[in-house]
């Protein structure tokens, strides 16, 4: 695993540790991949391009039989050693447009490709704002992510006559740094002014939606808020400004067992067991049980091809081609499965695309379902997208 940690501007090392409880829960209650054990080595960098460079350069020497990649800053220069290297690639949380469509690695984890198309048709289409405001991260992921999977596809919403080009903006956020959280504020304030049903979205890292949600209440905005799930941790939940916030979630409405299927409830409990047993150093997230999830699906699917007749020390194209070829594949955690033979050619390295949103009743709360209790699947919008407004050529 090759992961971003200890900077300002971003740092996610609940990626790596839920990755490693899910190898501790393989290793210790599980007995490996058919007995043998899971040996789990992380390169963990800072913004240093040579340090993310020298990490790309470890993997395709060490030749493991699975890469995973963690959250990366650097991704678009990383891809062509390690795609090129050979060895199998599955990414926890997709966030350039080059984790989108480099053909030889794929995710089963959504990313900006379920979160963000998915919440422009919850706020357009679902909640039907008057206004909307679109908070997104002035980082180099942040600013991508907006003008490929949120400001293209509302353009798209907007070109159909679903909501006027007056209606929104995009505002963005200089991630990690409280200092513009009033100019933040003071646009979202001015141009929500006078709505009847104002809506913001916030498509940031959880210590800035913490920031921003308290600062949008302490300056008596009394519109709705919707969250990206990498809103979603305990300091964001135990915020009192977080009462009736409506929050993406990729499986199904978060923590309500009560309303979950066996198999759901079944193994949320087994996930929070193993994080549990494992003891965090840094606050549950959304990110961690990803990374947890993306091990387990990948050991599902390691035993899968091994029963299948596949070598998976010395054929990864086949493992790779093992995964990329299910039309049912089943995603840890998910009782839904994915397709991965869908992937449209703007976004040919992704296979999961759905989002639910769910409304967060506050501290000490729990979550309800909103206005849809059906999860919002943005193929269609985003196979629409590239018709009406397709990816500018790179330069």
């Amino acid at each position: 695993m090759i992961n971003i940690e200890g900077t300002p501007v971003g740092s996610f090392p609940d990626i790596r540790e839920g990755a490693e409880a899910a190898v501790q829960a393989i290793n210790e209650t599980m007995g490996g991949l058919n007995g043998r054990p899971f040996d789990l080595d992380s390169c963990v960098h800072g913004l240093d391009p040579n340090e993310a460079v020298a990490c790309a350069n470890s993997v395709a020497d060490a030749q493991p039989n699975l890469h995973i990649q963690g959250i990366d800053f650097f991704n678009p220069v990383l891809w062509p050693t390690l795609v090129g290297s050979g060895v199998a690639i599955l990414q926890t949380v997709p966030i350039f447009i080059e984790d989108f469509n480099t053909p030889g690695l794929l995710s089963t984890e959504g990313g900006c490709v379920a979160a963000f198309p998915s919440a422009m048709q919850y706020g357009v289409e679902v909640v039907q704002a008057d206004k909307f405001v679109i908070l997104y991260s002035d980082s180099g992921p942040g600013l991508v992510c907006y003008e490929d999977t949120q400001k293209r596809m509302i353009q798209t919403l907007t070109d159909e006559g679903k909501i006027a080009q007056e209606d929104w903006i995009g505002v963005d956020d200089a991630s990690g740094d409280p200092t513009d959280n009033d100019a933040v504020v003071q646009e979202v304030m001015e141009f929500t002014n006078g709505a009847s049903n104002a809506w913001v979205y916030f498509g940031l890292q959880s210590t800035d939606c913490n920031e921003i949600l308290s600062s949008l209440a302490s300056n008596g905005y009394d519109g709705n808020v919707v969250m990206s799930g990498s809103c979603k941790d305990t300091s964001v939940l135990s915020n009192p400004a977080s009462a009736g916030v409506h929050i993406g979630a990729a499986c199904c409405i978060p923590d309500r067992p009560d309303l979950w299927d066996a198999y759901t409830a079944k193994y949320y409990d087994w996930r929070n067991g193993n994080l549990d047993a494992f003891g965090p150093t840094v606050p549950r997230s959304s990110f961690m049980e990803i990374a947890h999830d993306v091990v387990i699906t990948a050991l599902i699917q390691m035993i899968q091809f091994v029963e299948d007749g596949g070598d998976i020390d010395n054929d990864a194209a086949g493992f790779m081609d093992h995964i990329g070829t299910q039309s049912n594949l089943h995603r840890a955690g998910n009782p839904r499965s994915i397709d991965c033979t869908q992937n449209s050619e703007e976004f040919v390295s992704v296979c999961q695309k759905e989002q639910g949103y769910y409304v967060w009743s506050g501290p000490g709360g729990e979550f309800s379902y909103g206005p849809s209790e059906a999860q919002i699947d943005a193929t269609d919008l985003i196979l629409r997208t590239a018709i009406a407004n397709p990816r500018p050529a790179a330069e």
